[in-house]
């Protein structure tokens, strides 16, 4: 081989090996940079970071979307953003307690909720419609519960309800970072004014009620007071997600303002139970007997593995502390006793000690105040934000459900049960749900 052509092949086989190294480096670099590049810069890409970036510092921000967690954006029907919310707290609860994925069609809670009034005179029990569709009205935890507490929607039923409608900032951020995405009401009478401060959807006008719930994924302690019309009062907000399309605001995010008041619940489902049972669909009304706790049952066919049992907890109870017993439905013998406490108020599934095979059994609540009724037969006002009102049919049978007064259990179905309780309305069921398989 000449000397040429020795030279050439050296520098062939040079130009090959920079051209290898060079593809490595390039691909490192690309890695580095998707590893450094947040879900939340996809979502801002037009804003303008040089006026703010949010997420840049982990110790004052935090969002679900850059930890992984996946929650796609929806569009709802009129009136259904409660259930739109519900669930997209429940697919990122569910991925940070399981580290697995569940999705749920909105529309499946939607339509259990309510049944159109086709006029029989013997209704079932539940929420009934006489006008419009069942996606054009609104909802919230009692509908949630109602289709999801003792009946599963793709494999799940409510585990928990974790609530906190004090507007406590840090609670709300633990809720986030520890449970999952927040289903949050508001205001929504300037939301959908197109105007952007440095290209980032803002919002913060608490106006006079409530009308439209959406999600919070996150947020952001350094986010500029300036940012918001009219100015807020002190810099932060939390990152909420809509639900009308990616079209709306930052490919359908926005960023409300620390200032505004908020209630605030996640939903947590879970797929470790096959069946449940509850005499309440809709639990609206609570009571409460003299003395220094409560206590109240309901007897149910079961016949399987009783594995928990739901308790709920309100905003004015300092003491969340609870007793379950498990009695034999035929000779009242104690069957299974525990104890616990919950730390944040709302609905919580109470899990037993381990599985319990049961047939007929009393299940007794003791705690310290608040008993869930159903209450009686009403309509419920909504306040001109829905094609009309819903009906709440409620039923009562002699012999499921009691409370203890004075020492003594008595039938919620008893004559002057409201005298004995000191209430103006029939109290109905009592809502204990259980759970088995």
């Amino acid at each position: 081989m000449c000397i040429g052509g020795m030279l050439m092949k050296r520098i062939s086989i040079s130009l090959i090996i920079l051209a290898t190294v060079g593809c490595f480096i390039l691909l490192g670099c690309e890695k580095e940079k998707a590893k450094n590049t947040k879900k939340t810069d996809e979502i801002f890409a037009g804003a303008d970071f040089e006026y703010f970036k949010p997420f840049a510092d982990s110790d004052k921000s935090y969002c679900l979307l850059n930890e992984g967690v996946e929650l796609p954006v929806m569009d709802q029907t009129i009136g259904s953003c409660w259930a739109y919310a519900s669930v997209t707290s429940m697919e990122s609860s569910y991925k940070l307690k399981t580290g697995k994925k569940w999705i749920a069609d909105p529309q499946d809670i939607v339509n259990g909720a309510f049944i159109k009034d086709l006029g029989e005179t013997d209704k079932d029990e539940g929420l009934y419609i006489s006008q419009g569709e069942p996606g054009e009205y609104g909802g919230g935890t009692p509908t949630v519960f109602s289709v999801m507490g003792t009946k599963p929607v793709n494999g799940c039923m409510i585990s928990d309800m974790y609530m906190n409608l004090e507007s406590d900032i840090e609670t709300t951020k633990k809720m986030i970072r520890e449970i999952g995405a927040v289903s949050c009401s508001m205001n929504s009478q300037l939301l959908y004014n197109p105007n952007k401060h440095h290209g980032y959807k803002t919002y913060n006008y608490a106006g006079k009620s409530v009308n439209h719930v959406v999600t919070l994924v996150g947020w952001d302690d350094a986010f500029p007071a300036e940012a918001f019309r009219p100015k807020a009062k002190q810099n932060g907000a939390w990152l909420a997600q809509n639900s009308h399309s990616e079209k709306f605001g930052n490919n359908g995010y926005f960023w409300l303002s620390y200032d505004i008041d908020i209630s605030a619940v996640v939903y947590v489902p879970t797929d470790k139970y096959k069946s449940g049972q509850t005499y309440v669909n809709y639990p609206v009304e609570v009571v409460n007997p003299e003395g220094d706790e409560v206590a109240f049952a309901s007897v149910y066919e079961i016949n399987g593995k009783l594995g928990a049992v739901g308790v709920f907890s309100g905003v004015d109870e300092k003491d969340l502390s609870y007793t379950i017993e498990i009695l034999d439905g035929e000779s009242g013998k104690e069957l299974l006793s525990f104890s616990g406490k919950d730390d944040i108020y709302g609905y919580h599934l109470e899990e037993l000690p381990e599985e319990l095979e049961v047939g007929t059994c009393t299940v007794v609540v003791h705690r310290k105040k608040n008993i869930p009724v159903e209450g009686e037969s009403k309509e419920i006002d909504m306040e001109g934000t829905s094609p009309g009102n819903v009906y709440n049919v409620t039923k009562s049978e002699p012999g499921r459900s009691f409370i203890k007064i004075d020492g003594k259990w008595v039938d919620i179905t008893t004559k002057d049960i409201k005298e004995k309780l000191g209430i103006e309305f029939m109290p109905g069921d009592v809502c204990i749900p259980v759970l088995y398989n």
